[in-house]
């Protein structure tokens, strides 16, 4: 499968079990890059999600609390949603 998606000018990735699924289902910083948790991902990806269980990346810093502040229940309603694209490749191991 890695060489099949590493062939791929791009990846769609639809969904909040796929985005989990992308970012290996961890408990990251809100604010840690989306670029940096798919990394390992050997072709440009987009995600689209809305948002459904408690795991995010690519938060501006305190985008998380403010959010929190105005619905403690904003991560997991299904009101909000992201979009995020990482362009570069995998690079080359060795």
């Amino acid at each position: 499968m890695r060489a099949t998606f590493a062939q791929a000018s791009l990846v769609i990735s639809k969904g909040d079990a796929n985005y989990r699924r992308l970012i290996g289902d961890c408990h990251w910083d809100p604010t840690a890059s989306f670029e940096s948790a798919v990394e390992y991902f050997p072709a440009p990806v987009v995600a689209l999600r809305t948002l459904k269980a408690e795991l995010v990346v690519g938060l501006k810093p305190g985008e998380a609390e403010r959010l929190r502040a105005q619905d403690s229940e904003w991560m997991v309603n299904g009101k909000r949603g992201v979009v995020q694209f990482k362009d570069r490749r995998m690079k080359d191991e060795g």
